[in-house]
């Protein structure tokens, strides 16, 4: 659980250095991005690809879903991650999974974090460049 890792993760810095829990989490995108591959190597289309990534995602705990709408573009919008709590403590892990998720599907991709309000719940969105996007 969250609780644990944190816990982890700090138990690490006496031993390691303080660099040690963000270095483990680097080592963890960069496997989670290993394990990718090959599932989304079979993909067609940056569609196909990003519509596969975000079955992989909820596999490992997040809620979500792909989007297209003429104005934003195509999306995945994140409404739960499962490492939310560890984001809040080590904000560079952020960059770390969004390298990882560019580099799986070869193209830019922008975090946004949307707050919760009338227009729904809050949100992660990936805008994900697809051909002649932005």
């Amino acid at each position: 659980g969250t609780s644990f890792t944190l816990e982890f993760l700090e138990t690490l810095k006496p031993i390691f250095g303080d660099s040690a829990p963000e270095k483990l989490l680097f080592q963890y995108f960069q496997q989670q991005q290993e394990q990718w591959a090959p599932k989304l190597a079979k993909a067609k289309s940056m569609v196909e690809k990003a519509t596969l990534l975000a079955g992989l995602r909820e596999k490992s705990g997040c809620f979500g879903r792909c989007k297209y709408d003429p104005e934003k573009g195509f999306r995945i919008e994140e409404y739960h991650h499962p490492l939310q709590r560890i984001f809040d403590k080590y904000p560079r892990a952020i960059a770390m999974e969004l390298r990882a998720i560019e580099q799986s599907l070869g193209t830019k991709v922008v975090r946004k974090e949307i707050p919760g309000g009338k227009a729904g719940p809050a949100r992660v969105d990936y805008e994900i460049s697809t051909l002649g996007a932005r």
